[in-house]
Protein backbone atom coordinates (compact mmCIF):
# COMPACT_ATOMS: atom_id res chain seq x y z
CA UNK A 1 0.00 0.00 0.00
CA UNK A 2 3.07 1.97 0.26
CA UNK A 3 2.57 2.99 3.35
CA UNK A 4 5.27 0.49 5.67
CA UNK A 5 5.35 3.06 8.25
CA UNK A 6 2.08 2.52 9.36
CA UNK A 7 2.07 -1.47 9.39
CA UNK A 8 5.25 -1.84 11.68
CA UNK A 9 2.65 -0.98 14.84
CA UNK A 10 0.24 -3.44 13.36
CA UNK A 11 3.03 -6.09 12.66
CA UNK A 12 4.61 -5.77 16.39
CA UNK A 13 1.07 -6.32 18.04
CA UNK A 14 0.87 -9.44 15.70
CA UNK A 15 3.86 -11.27 17.20
CA UNK A 16 2.95 -10.40 20.65
CA UNK A 17 -1.12 -12.15 19.90
CA UNK A 18 -0.06 -14.87 17.75
CA UNK A 19 3.74 -16.15 18.50
CA UNK A 20 2.77 -19.20 15.99
CA UNK A 21 2.98 -17.05 12.76
CA UNK A 22 6.16 -14.92 14.72
CA UNK A 23 8.16 -15.99 11.65
CA UNK A 24 6.19 -14.32 9.15
CA UNK A 25 5.29 -11.58 11.03
CA UNK A 26 9.21 -10.91 11.54
CA UNK A 27 9.24 -11.19 7.55
CA UNK A 28 6.57 -8.60 7.11
CA UNK A 29 8.03 -6.26 9.91
CA UNK A 30 11.82 -6.40 8.35
CA UNK A 31 10.03 -5.78 4.90
CA UNK A 32 8.49 -2.33 6.45
CA UNK A 33 11.47 -1.58 8.45
CA UNK A 34 13.32 -2.14 4.76
CA UNK A 35 11.24 -0.13 2.50
CA UNK A 36 11.49 3.03 5.03
CA UNK A 37 15.59 2.32 5.41
CA UNK A 38 16.06 1.21 8.20
CA UNK A 39 18.09 -1.76 6.88
CA UNK A 40 19.73 -2.32 10.03
CA UNK A 41 16.95 -3.42 12.03
CA UNK A 42 15.56 -5.00 8.86
CA UNK A 43 18.64 -7.43 8.96
CA UNK A 44 17.83 -8.06 12.40
CA UNK A 45 14.25 -8.59 11.26
CA UNK A 46 15.53 -10.96 8.59
CA UNK A 47 18.14 -13.35 11.03
CA UNK A 48 15.79 -13.88 13.49
CA UNK A 49 13.51 -15.59 11.16
CA UNK A 50 16.36 -17.71 9.89
CA UNK A 51 16.51 -18.88 13.37
CA UNK A 52 12.61 -19.77 12.91
CA UNK A 53 12.76 -20.58 9.64
CA UNK A 54 15.99 -21.73 8.49
CA UNK A 55 14.62 -22.80 5.06
CA UNK A 56 13.27 -19.36 3.89
CA UNK A 57 14.53 -18.47 0.50
CA UNK A 58 12.67 -14.83 0.38
CA UNK A 59 14.27 -14.38 3.68
CA UNK A 60 17.20 -14.64 3.01
CA UNK A 61 17.38 -12.46 -0.01
CA UNK A 62 16.17 -9.21 1.61
CA UNK A 63 19.00 -10.34 4.22
CA UNK A 64 20.93 -9.72 1.48
CA UNK A 65 19.93 -7.03 0.57
CA UNK A 66 19.71 -5.21 3.62
CA UNK A 67 23.59 -6.24 4.46
CA UNK A 68 24.40 -4.73 1.11
CA UNK A 69 22.66 -1.72 2.19
CA UNK A 70 24.60 -1.15 5.20
CA UNK A 71 28.08 -2.08 3.95
CA UNK A 72 28.69 -5.69 4.77
CA UNK A 73 28.82 -6.51 1.56
CA UNK A 74 30.75 -10.10 2.70
CA UNK A 75 27.64 -11.11 4.80
CA UNK A 76 25.43 -10.38 1.92
CA UNK A 77 27.34 -12.38 -0.82
CA UNK A 78 27.39 -15.13 1.56
CA UNK A 79 23.78 -14.96 2.80
CA UNK A 80 23.49 -14.74 -1.34
CA UNK A 81 25.85 -18.49 -1.49
CA UNK A 82 23.62 -20.41 1.48
CA UNK A 83 20.39 -18.98 -1.16
CA UNK A 84 21.68 -20.09 -4.13
CA UNK A 85 22.76 -23.73 -2.60
CA UNK A 86 19.05 -24.09 -1.39
CA UNK A 87 17.48 -23.47 -4.36
CA UNK A 88 19.41 -22.86 -7.39
CA UNK A 89 17.03 -22.22 -9.58
CA UNK A 90 15.81 -18.65 -6.74
CA UNK A 91 15.38 -15.33 -8.94
CA UNK A 92 14.95 -12.02 -6.78
CA UNK A 93 13.80 -9.98 -10.04
CA UNK A 94 10.89 -12.70 -10.39
CA UNK A 95 10.03 -13.32 -6.88
CA UNK A 96 9.78 -9.09 -6.30
CA UNK A 97 7.44 -9.44 -9.67
CA UNK A 98 4.98 -11.62 -8.19
CA UNK A 99 4.42 -8.56 -5.96
CA UNK A 100 2.34 -5.60 -6.24
CA UNK A 101 4.18 -2.31 -5.01
CA UNK A 102 2.67 0.62 -5.17
CA UNK A 103 5.95 2.24 -5.51
CA UNK A 104 8.38 1.67 -7.83
CA UNK A 105 11.46 2.55 -5.60
CA UNK A 106 10.66 -0.78 -3.13
CA UNK A 107 11.55 -3.48 -5.50
CA UNK A 108 14.20 -0.85 -6.70
CA UNK A 109 15.69 -0.55 -3.46
CA UNK A 110 15.96 -4.68 -2.89
CA UNK A 111 17.89 -4.59 -6.01
CA UNK A 112 19.88 -1.81 -5.16
CA UNK A 113 21.11 -3.66 -1.94
CA UNK A 114 22.03 -6.36 -3.50
CA UNK A 115 23.96 -4.71 -6.22
CA UNK A 116 26.09 -3.25 -3.21
CA UNK A 117 27.18 -6.04 -2.29
CA UNK A 118 27.89 -7.36 -6.17
CA UNK A 119 25.23 -9.85 -6.32
CA UNK A 120 23.75 -9.97 -9.75
CA UNK A 121 19.85 -10.10 -10.20
CA UNK A 122 17.78 -10.47 -13.22
CA UNK A 123 16.20 -7.49 -14.59
CA UNK A 124 13.36 -6.67 -12.91
CA UNK A 125 10.03 -5.93 -14.65
CA UNK A 126 7.22 -5.21 -12.65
Amino acid sequence: MGRPQDEIPVLERAIRLDPAWSHQHLQFLGVAHFLIGNYETAALMFRERLVLMPTTDIGRAWLASSLGHIGETEDARKTCDELVQMDPDFDIGTRLARFGYSRPEDPAAVVAGLAKASIVVSEYAP
